[in-house]
């Protein structure tokens, strides 16, 4: 099994090198790989990048992704549930009561 860890930046070669000889991999996924991961298409993930609304690693002229990333995008993506309409009106209603 390959451990899979965030890079906290900024290490360089020397902690690249140190993270091989571990073992320890940081995991890149693809377009590709991050609309599947995603469950959205591979155009849905250009038009992210594009807008600039989910971090990716620029390499070369390659774009990559990694787990934390997506990850990251998907926690921000969650819509909290809204009270229901009933829950509302009950609100109202006591309001009016009170005032």
């Amino acid at each position: 099994m390959v451990e899979v860890r965030r890079n906290r930046g900024g290490l360089g070669r020397e902690a690249a090198r140190h993270r091989a000889e571990e073992g320890v991999v940081v995991a890149q996924l693809t377009y590709e790989q991050a609309a599947q991961a995603m469950g959205v298409s591979r155009r849905t993930v250009e038009r992210l990048v594009s807008r600039g609304e989910i971090d990716h690693l620029k390499i070369g002229k390659s774009v990559r992704f990694r787990q934390a990333h997506i990850d990251e995008f998907l926690e921000g993506m969650v819509v909290r549930g809204a009270p229901s309409r009933g829950a509302v009106d009950a609100l109202v209603q006591s309001a009016r009561r009170e005032a």
